[in-house]
């Protein structure tokens, strides 16, 4: 089945009419500049679309800063509540030590007392608020004044009172320690 050579389009470009050449030349002209203007409103979309990203973005980053300034804040803050209920908790110590001994010495004679002082001096207690916890140690001698510095275990404290024994049936003073430079759990 052979078509008729005289109704295909010829293929050489010098059969072909020179009017039809700039025509075809035109419409490939229009269908590029067609595409490219339809190219740069995409490309105009997308600048757009970065832009709105890129300021959404330092939005976000600025926000970020924001809440971790915050968070820095209520960390230091957390820590400085830390310390403070640390010193509450001895004071409330103190304050329940020196409640037995008031009661102790309501029910103590007099003549005991100055027996069990005098037994006393020779020895007494140093009762530490650390974070760990409470902790009560003997020493000999009279307890450090009040006021002054006392290295225990490589810590430094200082002596904010001086009060009776934490322990039950115990005549000996106590001298009640604060750490020196202590940041709180």
């Amino acid at each position: 089945m052979s078509a008729d050579p005289s109704l295909a389009p010829s293929l050489d470009p010098a059969a072909v009419p020179e009017h039809e050449t700039y025509d075809r030349v035109d419409v490939a002209e229009q269908g590029d500049v067609a595409g490219l203007a339809q190219a740069m409103r995409s490309l105009g979309a997308a600048v757009g679309n970065l832009t709105t990203i890129q300021r959404d973005h330092d939005e976000l980053a600025r926000r970020l800063r924001d809440v971790e300034e915050t968070s820095t804040r209520r960390g230091d803050a957390l820590v400085a509540l830390r310390r403070e209920l640390l010193e509450r908790d001895a004071q409330i110590a103190f304050l329940e030590v020196e409640v037995e001994r008031l009661r102790t010495l309501a029910v103590t004679p007099a003549n005991e007392e100055k027996e069990d002082a005098t037994e006393a001096a020779a020895a007494h207690l140093l009762f530490l608020a650390t974070a760990g916890g409470y902790v009560v140690e003997e020493r000999s001698g009279p307890p450090p004044r009040q006021g002054t510095t006392v290295e225990v275990n490589g810590a430094r404290y200082t002596v904010t009172k001086h009060g009776a024994s934490p322990l039950p049936h115990d005549d000996r003073r106590c001298a009640y320690l604060l750490q020196l430079g202590s940041t709180g759990a």
